[in-house]
């Protein structure tokens, strides 16, 4: 996905530096991640939503997200819509 400037900083700057053979990374935060997902799916649903809902359903889970509070219905509703929210819901 390319982003612009400003948003590749704060995905930067809110990610984790790892090393995997030797060679350092960033690794975006559980919370970028999601709203990159989340975006993808937005403005593209014919070819994104197959693949990217079922990995925001996979990262939910296996983080222990709280899908039904506030601060992730936010989430979803600035980076996605009111029905992508609805159906990650249904779906978890």
């Amino acid at each position: 996905m390319f982003v612009d400037k400003d948003t590749l900083n704060k995905i930067i700057k809110d990610g984790e530096e790892i090393s995997i053979a030797k060679q350092k990374l960033i690794v975006p935060s559980l919370h970028t991640l999601i709203a990159l997902k989340l975006h993808a799916i937005k403005y593209n649903p014919k070819l994104r939503e197959y693949k990217d809902l079922p990995d925001i359903i996979n990262l939910i889970r296996t983080n222990k997200v709280d899908y039904k509070n506030k601060e992730f219905r936010e989430l979803c509703l600035k980076y996605g819509t009111e029905e992508l929210y609805k159906r990650i819901i249904k779906e978890t």
